[in-house]
């Protein structure tokens, strides 16, 4: 296994169509999209919240803010915070256009022992009004690849620990009535719709990430 959080290794989208409203409305819409799936990534041990980052505002240029959570997400207050953070800096009606929720998530490792990673996964929405928003999951960590990322073979790891992502991935769809979307592939991966494979050659051979 290689060290957690240091690159992305992988992510997935969800195309939510609805509407963002404007306003207070619209963050608390927001909030509550990565509410939804920070129950579902909690339940399942991946995220903890601990942390919500405003990390750019539509049609302002305020600087980057940082929440600190206790493992929920609750969408009233965290959105007047946001508020009164736009407020003090001279744009009441600023709204968020891109968040990010992050904290620790567990894994096992290839005796089933549970660990704890900082930065596991995450979750980022961004807003485009009109055009709906879109979640994305993304990961940090190889134990969801049958190779480690310097190519060495990790059956028990990726046995006890992609199982877990794909019901996530499962999990997020029937919560958010969506099909996910595997996104583009990645320097350490390719992302298929419920997990992960490790790269190849063309003589098929897994190439080692983190010299290639």
């Amino acid at each position: 296994m290689h060290p957690r959080g240091s690159a992305l290794v992988g992510w997935w989208m969800f195309e939510l169509e609805d509407p963002v409203p404007a306003g207070v409305e619209g963050v608390e819409y927001l909030l509550g999209r990565l509410s939804v799936a920070a129950a579902v990534l909690s339940e399942a041990s991946f995220l903890v919240p601990s942390k919500l980052e405003c990390r750019r505002w539509k049609a302002f240029k305020l600087p980057v803010v940082a929440l600190p959570l206790d493992g929920v997400v609750e969408p009233g207050p965290l959105a007047d915070q946001l508020g009164a953070f736009a407020a003090e800096h001279g744009a009441p009606e600023a709204q968020p256009s891109k968040l990010r929720l992050s904290g620790p998530g567990r894994y096992f490792d290839a005796s089933g022992e549970v660990h704890v990673d900082d930065r596991l996964c995450d979750l980022e929405i961004t807003n485009y009004r009109t055009h709906g928003s879109i979640l994305v999951l993304s990961v940090y960590s190889d134990v969801w690849l049958p190779y480690d990322l310097t190519a060495r073979p990790q059956p028990e790891v990726w046995r006890r620990n992609a199982p877990r992502l794909e019901a996530v991935l499962r999990q997020l769809e029937a919560a958010f009535g969506v099909e996910v979307e595997p996104g583009e592939p990645t320097k350490h991966a390719e992302i298929l719709r419920y997990g992960l494979d490790n790269l190849r050659d063309v003589r098929d051979e897994v190439i080692d990430t983190l010299t290639w």
